[in-house]
């Protein structure tokens, strides 16, 4: 049996590494499908609470004023 020098792996952690961003690049794809925004109900929701504190520190101020 002859010794091949290129058989053999001189830096492992190099190959792990590929391996995890391999996995991160199919997990992140797949999580992509998972988690979604409706940002049309995120802006009225925000919209709401931007409006309701305006609303709230006005009649602050009126009420402060009397």
């Amino acid at each position: 049996m002859i010794f091949d020098p290129s058989l053999v792996n001189a830096n492992p952690q190099k190959n792990h590494n590929k391996k995890e961003a391999t996995m991160e690049k199919k997990y992140s794809k797949d999580l992509r499908k998972v988690i979604q925004i409706d940002e049309n109900q995120l802006r009225d929701h925000l919209g709401e609470l931007v409006r309701g504190s305006v609303e709230e520190t006005l009649n602050k101020l009126l009420d402060a004023e009397r």
